[in-house]
C-alpha cells in the first residue's frame, strides 16, 4: 500500500436512492460513500438527474400501487392538506 493510498478513493458503494419533485421534474438522487484501497469509508458524494418522462410514470406507478397496498394493509387514509 503506497503512502496516498488511503486518501484516494479506489471504490464506491451506493448506500441509497431517493426520488423527488422538483416543480414539474422528477429527480433521482443517490448516496453515494467513497471509499480507500482499504475500504476505509472516505465520504460521500449525492449525483443525481432528472427523470424522463417515461422513468418518471413508472416511478409514479410504483409509488401508487405501493399507497394502495399500505393503506389497503392498514387501514389508514393518506392526511390531505386542506386549501384554505
Amino acid at each position: 500500500m503506497g503512502l496516498l493510498d488511503e486518501f484516494i478513493p479506489v471504490y464506491y458503494q451506493v448506500r441509497s436512492m431517493c426520488h423527488e419533485r422538483n416543480g414539474g421534474d422528477v429527480v433521482t438522487t443517490y448516496n453515494v460513500s467513497l471509499r480507500n484501497a482499504a475500504g476505509n469509508r472516505m465520504g460521500t458524494v449525492n449525483p443525481g438527474s432528472v427523470l424522463t418522462e417515461q422513468e418518471r410514470q413508472a416511478i409514479a406507478a410504483i409509488f401508487i400501487r405501493d399507497k394502495a397496498q399500505f393503506e389497503a394493509a392498514t387501514g389508514l387514509t393518506e392526511w390531505k392538506e386542506s386549501e384554505e
